[in-house]
Parts: C-alpha cells; sequence; structure tokens
C-alpha cells in the first residue's frame, strides 16, 4: 500500500492519552510526525520511543493555531512522496479496533475508486462507551469528516489563519473523498475532568468566543447531556 504518514500534536499528554495512542496507531505506520508544543511532563520521552520525527515549538496552540496546525503538515510532507496518505490525529482521538484492522483495506478502496482522501465519522465521547448527541452543538457524528489525505507532491497547500479551531488539514485539502466506515473516538470530553480542562481552556484562549461558539463552550458542563451507546460500523465487534 501506499505509505502512511501519521501527524500529531502534543502538549502535556503524559498522563492523558499518549502512550495509548501512539501503541495503537503504531499498527497503522511507523512513520509518525510529533511536534511537542512545549510540553514539561515526559511526553517528549514517551514520544521518542515511537518516533525520531520530533519537533519543538513552545506554545503556538495559545498563539496561533494555524500556524501550529501548518507547520506539522510542512513536517510530514518532508517524509511523504507524490500519493502518500498523510492522516492527522490528535491524541486524543482514537480509532476504534476494528476501525485499525480495515484500515489499509479502505486505503485500498480508496486507492481503486481513485478517491483523493478518506472521510470518516468522529464521535463526542462524554464516558467510555457513550456519546454526546444534542443537536446542534454536539453532532460532529452526523457528518463525514476529511482526516486522511492522498499527498499531491506539485500542489500548493494553504491553511487559513483562524487562531483557534482552524481544522487539522489545509483548506484545500478536500477533494474527492471515499466516504468510509472508520470510527473515530474523540476522548477530549469523556471525563468531568478533561470537561472542565476544556472550559479553562477555551475561556483563556477565546473569552469572547472569537473563533468558536460560545453556546457550545457553555454547554460543555450541561448536567444533563444526552448520551447515546456507542455502536460499531463493523459486523465483527468484540
Amino acid at each position: 500500500m501506499n505509505n502512511l504518514i501519521l501527524g500529531s500534536l502534543v502538549y502535556n499528554e503524559e498522563h492523558r492519552f499518549l502512550e495509548k495512542f501512539l501503541n495503537n496507531m503504531s499498527q497503522l505506520t511507523n512513520k509518525i510526525v510529533i511536534i511537542d508544543d512545549g510540553s514539561t511532563d515526559n511526553s517528549i520521552s514517551i514520544c521518542s520511543k515511537y518516533t525520531s520525527n520530533i519537533t519543538l515549538t513552545n506554545r503556538l496552540m495559545t498563539k496561533n493555531e494555524s500556524l501550529l496546525r501548518h507547520k506539522l503538515w510542512n513536517e510530514c510532507i518532508k517524509l511523504a512522496n507524490n500519493g502518500d496518505y498523510i492522516l492527522i490525529q490528535d491524541c486524543d482521538e482514537f480509532y476504534t479496533k476494528n476501525s485499525l484492522q480495515n484500515f489499509e483495506k479502505t486505503i485500498y478502496i480508496s486507492e481503486k475508486l481513485q478517491a483523493d482522501s478518506i472521510a470518516h465519522v468522529k464521535y463526542d465521547m462524554w464516558n467510555k462507551t457513550q456519546y454526546r448527541e444534542d443537536p446542534p452543538y454536539w453532532q460532529a457524528h452526523f457528518n463525514y469528516l476529511i482526516w486522511c489525505v492522498k499527498y499531491k507532491k506539485n500542489y500548493t497547500y494553504y491553511f487559513n489563519n483562524m487562531k483557534l479551531h482552524c481544522g487539522s488539514l489545509p483548506i484545500n485539502a478536500y477533494y474527492c473523498a471515499l466516504p468510509s466506515k472508520l470510527q473515530v473516538q474523540h476522548m477530549a470530553y469523556s471525563t468531568l475532568e478533561l470537561r472542565q480542562q476544556k472550559v479553562k481552556f477555551y475561556n483563556e484562549l477565546d473569552p469572547q468566543a472569537q473563533w468558536g461558539i460560545k453556546e457550545q463552550y457553555d454547554s460543555i458542563l450541561d448536567e444533563n447531556p444526552t448520551l447515546i451507546d456507542f455502536k460499531d460500523n463493523f459486523e465483527d465487534t468484540e
């Protein structure tokens, strides 16, 4: 299959999901690119067990997320040949076990159909087994999201200049996409402590909700969210 290059941003992830994330994603590729945005814990040491492609920045996320995402993309394409796939994934985003097992098959189908990217569905998990569904702000799983792109070497990619919520990929990387059965569980809200951390993060970086939606920020700590049991798209669930 074509090479698959994984790019991920890291900041103080030692006691969150980093080890599990890298262990899972190393099942897909050994071409892993990390940007550590000024960690003060052992995140870099953990990453170094899986890759030597580690670039250091100094809290660029708090200044301009778009610049950080653009830098990650540029580091990834240093390893890419024309036609390779670039997957951008955050450390709190996990493919299900069956999605991991079907990832190579999905790329094979994408190649056969001459698609330029692969889309999948993301679920905002509120605990280990349930995701939140409260439209209009908690409905990411209603849409296919493009996270894996077939790299075009002579194509010029552009990022927007939003300081927050800028997206993981270049804004012009959305070609003809294959809607796949792959599923990602987004664990950033999966415990009360993590939700409280998110609220603090948005209050500090976007107090006027200039880059996001105030109502969504305010709803993170809702006491009675609508939770749905997660179900695997693939038949051979365990």
